[in-house]
């Protein structure tokens, strides 16, 4: 889990810097779409700071599948690592249990 933090905050701090809308989406693999899983309104309310990240972060892709393909592999494994980061949150969100 500590590594995947560190990714997390490693990528929402170069997307910060990096003036996202320069990348681009990773060629052949579809951006990430999945809805924000349910959560209740106590996980909404304590965590506004994750789901802020979460809806950056999908922002940040969304982003990336629009810029061109011109970065030498380093936009795909931008967008890999924001697909991975979104799914992480998504999985943080869950109510526990389930």
């Amino acid at each position: 889990m500590n590594g995947t933090k560190s990714t997390v905050i490693a990528l929402l701090t170069f997307l910060g810097l990096a003036g996202l809308p320069s990348l681009a989406q990773t060629a052949g693999q579809p951006p990430v779409t999945a809805q924000t899983p349910a959560v209740t309104d106590t996980q909404t309310s304590s965590n506004p700071e994750m789901n802020q990240a979460l809806d950056m972060l999908r922002q940040a892709r969304a982003n990336m599948a629009k810029a061109s393909d011109e970065f030498g592999g380093h936009k795909a494994k931008a967008a890999a690592l924001t697909d991975e980061a979104i799914r992480e949150l998504e999985v943080a969100l869950q109510p526990v249990g389930r």
